[in-house]
């Protein structure tokens, strides 16, 4: 594994990235315990976004449990 001495606008959408898993601006520090590697596309998409969040939406579950959730009551006519 290498990761791309390039900066990163001129790598390829599936280059190796290095990601905080805990965002640093909610408080992620830059200790091995977080940091993973993710391909470029995903690393950019995330942005500020809940890992979990982020991997729920990346596998099509986010809109699997807006289907099933209950219409809220504005939506409803009350």
């Amino acid at each position: 594994m290498v990761l791309s001495d390039k900066p990163p606008h001129k790598q390829p959408r599936n280059a190796e990235t290095l990601e905080h898993p805990r965002c640093r601006s909610d408080g992620g520090r830059n200790n091995r315990d977080n940091i993973a590697l993710a391909c470029k596309r995903c690393n950019e998409e995330r942005r500020g976004m809940d890992w979990l969040l982020y991997t729920s939406y990346r596998r099509g579950e986010i809109w699997e449990l807006i289907e099933c959730a209950p219409p809220c009551a504005h939506r409803r006519g009350s």
